[in-house]
């Protein structure tokens, strides 16, 4: 179960980190634009947050 967790939760955690380089390399800078790098954190930071508040809800109903 451990390396099936660190497995799913580990590339959920890379690609929404990923997702903001993705975004700079398909849309390249617009002027004005924030810069999307500055904000990569916070997918990570949300999905770590949220499992941590919601994670012994879903425990309790069944996991899923």
């Amino acid at each position: 179960m451990t390396s099936l967790y660190i497995a799913t939760f580990g590339s959920f955690s890379g690609f929404s980190a990923v997702f903001a380089l993705l975004i700079r390399q398909l849309y390249g800078k617009f002027e004005g634009a924030p810069d999307p790098l500055a904000f990569a954190y916070l997918g990570p930071l949300v999905g770590s947050l949220l499992r941590v508040a919601f994670g012994p809800l879903a425990d309790e109903v069944g996991g899923a």
